[in-house]
């Protein structure tokens, strides 16, 4: 159940760091997805359901989908803040949504994310546990609605461009698997041109898999203003992740 002091919808501040901007000093965007993941995990924490008890390994949330809208990103030591809320859910998974604003209140970033379960032990999706089921949406407007799943570069296209990259142990999560932000590097490092990351507009990420340390993932990509993205698994070419990127 929530209490007063775990409100429906979170805020969260952050000032943006000098370890975290690039040329002209402005955010990248795995910075973003970064700060609104780390809003959301908070959250949920304040809410009592970050972690459940299910048996010797316990479950945890798993991302499915990460879709964002960039109107500005920020800048170094700019303060600005994320405001969070969970937004549905249907069926094994749930969604939340995410507003990134600047100092006077002013919509940067836009996000949705949506989640479901996982039996560590199995490695399945389960049942929504009951205290998330218990959580009801705040009646407001939708950060962003998501339009169907990215799909992944033709295979037979004469543009598509790939490049490798081996999973590190830093690049791994809690959980023993690449971070999602890891996936969203590979798929704009693999851009077909050289690409300003201040110019993104949007990224909409879909994952199937999970890319584990020592493995050597393929990030595949194909387009001009709008990529179709592919990020596989180089040994046998197993699909771990879709993405659709749009410049500027």
């Amino acid at each position: 159940m929530t209490t007063p002091e775990a409100p429906l919808i979170w805020t969260q501040p952050f000032h943006v760091r000098a370890y975290e901007v690039g040329p002209g000093d402005v955010a990248s965007p795995l910075a973003v997805m970064d700060y609104l993941q780390e809003a959301a995990g908070e959250h949920a924490q304040a809410l009592g359901v970050e972690h459940f008890d299910i048996g010797e390994q316990g479950a945890a949330w798993v991302l499915t989908r990460f879709a964002m809208e960039i109107d500005r990103l920020p800048t170094w030591r700019e303060a600005v803040e994320v405001e969070t809320w969970p937004s549905g859910r249907d069926g094994l998974r749930v969604t939340r949504d995410l507003v990134l604003r600047d100092a006077s209140g002013a919509t940067l970033v836009r996000a949705r994310t949506v989640w479901f379960v996982l039996d560590l032990a199995r490695r399945r999706p389960i049942r929504l546990p009951p205290a998330v089921v218990a959580l009801h949406p705040p009646d407001r407007e939708a950060a962003l609605v998501l339009g169907p799943e990215p799909m992944a570069p033709e295979a037979a296209s004469a543009d598509v461009v790939g490049r490798t990259f081996d999973v590190r142990r830093s690049d791994l999560d809690r959980n023993g698997h690449a971070n999602n932000a890891r996936f969203a590097e590979w798929a704009l490092e693999s851009a077909p041109a050289a690409r300003d990351w201040s110019r993104l507009r949007s990224l909409d990420l879909a994952f199937k898999g999970e890319a584990l340390a020592g493995e050597t993932v393929l990030s595949e990509a194909s387009g001009d203003a709008t990529l179709a993205h592919a990020i596989l698994r180089e040994s046998d070419r197993r699909l771990l992740a879709t993405a659709t990127s749009t410049w500027r």
